[in-house]
């Protein structure tokens, strides 16, 4: 599946001098920032035309994703009507470790365990213990200004979001 806006992967920082370059760059004199979980899964971009999920792809290399719709059909915090709404939602597959552990003894950890079982062709039926958490709302038509208004758009729609603060 190729995707219409591509997806970049975050960059790191890796020490407070990374987190102030970072902050001084993007941010600068703005008083405030919006600051949310860091979640470890696997990116995904979900497609919903006149409100209905059509599309769910994975990141992929950032370009092209893996398209696998019919698990993510089945995963938590995946709303499956949005009325008339069409654009783009992102997000990431994790398994909560309450999920990792009921279900998916042996596996290695929750991380690969989202990866893995997202994107199983054979047999889905585990994706019901995977949970989408979605952070971005792209709506063909129009924009959403502050990110504090797209999590509180999507939570409203009956998306599983990520905690967030203003700080």
């Amino acid at each position: 599946v190729a995707h219409k806006t591509p997806m970049g992967s975050l960059n790191k920082a890796q020490d407070e001098s990374d987190m102030r370059q970072w902050f001084q760059t993007t941010v600068g004199d703005s008083p405030a920032v919006l600051v949310v979980d860091k979640l470890d899964g696997i990116s995904i971009s979900l497609r919903y035309d006149n409100g209905l999920l059509t599309q769910a792809a994975t990141r992929g290399d950032g370009i092209t994703g893996e398209d696998i719709t019919r698990n993510v059909r089945l995963m938590k915090g995946v709303p499956s009507d949005l009325g008339d709404w069409s654009g783009y939602v992102r997000g990431e597959i994790v398994c909560y470790k309450d999920d990792f552990n009921a279900h998916f003894l042996g596996e290695s950890n929750p991380r690969n365990t989202a990866a893995g079982t997202a994107k199983r062709q054979s047999d889905p039926s585990k994706c019901k213990h995977l949970t989408v958490v979605a952070f971005d709302m792209i709506p063909d038509v129009g924009v959403l200004t502050h990110k504090h208004q797209e999590l509180t758009a999507l939570a409203s729609a009956g998306f599983t979001c990520p905690k967030w603060k203003t700080v």
